[in-house]
């Protein structure tokens, strides 16, 4: 109980966010492409809107794109998935190795859930500065600030063994939210596209 008294938290060490390594490889290294593969897919869809191609390959080239973006998506969580696998394994000589008392397991196993959710977050944030979508964006930043604060402030008062628990709970419905939203954008894209030029 002295370890867990004298060390303030495991934000000494920012370990919780190992599982953002296999996201950040070289430039180059195919390792993570979800990215590059959706940019690819945005510039042949918006080219051909621009150089008036025949609406059957526009629409080619869009169901492309929204397949890249749900690939992307889906490879992210298969790869966060495979990283919290890891890190849950070695979870406990990873903490005792770097001298943080292993009391904090807990506390470290629902920030590394949280921290994978927030990564998927991103992924669909970066599809929506993509699409040009700010003020979707700007709602998802409202309302993860909003749910995290609140969500925070609970945990906070229900006791030690529930912290995390507000941060894991703000990356899950800004998630839901967001893919909602993604799901819908992409549903309206040639509306918006066509329709709402010049706006």
């Amino acid at each position: 109980m002295q370890n867990f008294q004298q060390r303030p938290a495991v934000v000494q060490f920012p370990v919780h966010h190992c599982p953002a390594i296999p996201q950040r490889q070289p430039r180059g290294f195919r390792l993570y492409p979800p990215v590059t593969d959706f940019s690819e897919a945005y510039d042949r869809f918006y080219t051909a809107v621009r150089e008036g191609d025949t609406l059957a390959r526009i629409n080619e080239f869009r169901d492309e794109m929204v397949r890249v973006a749900r690939n992307g998506i889906y490879e992210i969580c298969k790869v966060q998935s495979f990283t919290l696998i890891i890190l849950f394994i070695w979870g406990e000589d990873l903490l005792s190795a770097i001298g943080i008392s292993t009391l904090y397991l807990p506390m470290f196993y629902i920030d590394l859930v949280s921290v994978s959710l927030q990564l998927i977050l991103l992924a669909i944030q970066n599809v929506l500065f993509y699409l040009d979508s700010r003020h979707i964006n700007v709602s998802l930043c409202v309302i993860f600030f909003a749910s995290n604060l609140i969500f925070t402030f609970v945990t906070i008062e229900l006791g030690a063994s529930f912290y995390g628990y507000g941060y894991a709970g703000a990356t899950f419905i800004s998630s839901v939210i967001g893919l909602a939203l993604l799901s819908r954008k992409f549903d309206r894209l040639e509306y918006e596209t066509f329709m709402l030029q010049g706006r």
